[in-house]
């Protein structure tokens, strides 16, 4: 990977009114790497890139973009593998890499938060407009420490158990997956040791009169990221 600038930044605003969709964003990709722009819908990832391709006039700041030759150095993906099936995803993601080993810097924005942690050498996380973190996948993870997602179900409307259990010793943070804490159950803790914190789950479970009815633990990832640096999930 070159140390040569394919793209550079530099305080990047884009409004819309009253919309502020990129605020003052700075960031650096360097030739022949993949960086991922991460960020859910309406973060700023397709104004940003839009400005880049010249599609958007900014209202302040420095888009700076290497030249342009017959074979593309520079290929700039706006989510790409949204709404098609998994097959063709994967496609896409394996001529993504393949055109990156043959040279090619790669700009790639997306909502899934494996696509950005399979393909980048390094992620930059927006959200509201904002570039909120930055660095490589080994890096963001830090953010968060060691911390283990719990997702969890339980058989009982969940308003009473998601408030027990972010009182609960050892729990950082607790959310309700659906936007209705009591819609479908769901609730997701993060904790730091989870053989520790998942007995006192069930205890505060069942003395709320609910029954925990599935749990699966995720080791640390983006999407923990987002929620750490956010307070909501990736995909809210």
């Amino acid at each position: 990977m070159s140390n040569e600038k394919a793209i550079e930044i530099k305080d990047l605003r884009k409004y819309f009114g009253q919309v502020k969709a990129v605020d003052g964003i700075s960031f650096t990709v360097q030739r022949g790497e993949i960086f991922s722009l991460l960020g859910p819908n309406g973060a700023g990832k397709t104004t940003t890139i839009s400005t880049i391709c010249c599609l958007l006039q900014p209202n302040a700041g420095d888009v700076l973009v290497m030249g342009h030759l017959h074979k593309p150095r520079l290929i700039v993906m706006d989510e790409p593998t949204a709404g098609i099936d998994p097959q063709s995803r994967r496609n896409i993601l394996d001529g993504v890499m393949q055109l990156n080993r043959e040279g090619a810097t790669v700009l790639y924005t997306t909502h899934y938060m494996e696509e950005a942690q399979e393909l980048s050498d390094h992620i930059a996380i927006m959200d509201h407009g904002k570039l909120i973190a930055l660095g490589t996948h080994a890096e963001l993870i830090k953010l968060v420490g060691q911390q283990t997602r719990i997702d969890l179900a339980v058989s009982a409307e969940s308003e009473n158990v998601l408030q027990a259990w972010q009182e609960t010793e050892g729990v950082s943070r607790a959310f309700a997956e659906a936007e209705d804490k009591q819609a479908d159950g769901k609730i997701s803790v993060l904790v730091d040791d989870s053989n520790r914190v998942l007995p006192r789950l069930f205890e505060a479970a069942t003395r709320h009169g609910a029954r925990i009815t599935s749990v699966d633990i995720r080791e640390p990832n983006l999407e923990a990221v987002f929620l750490h640096l956010t307070g909501r999930a990736l995909r809210d």
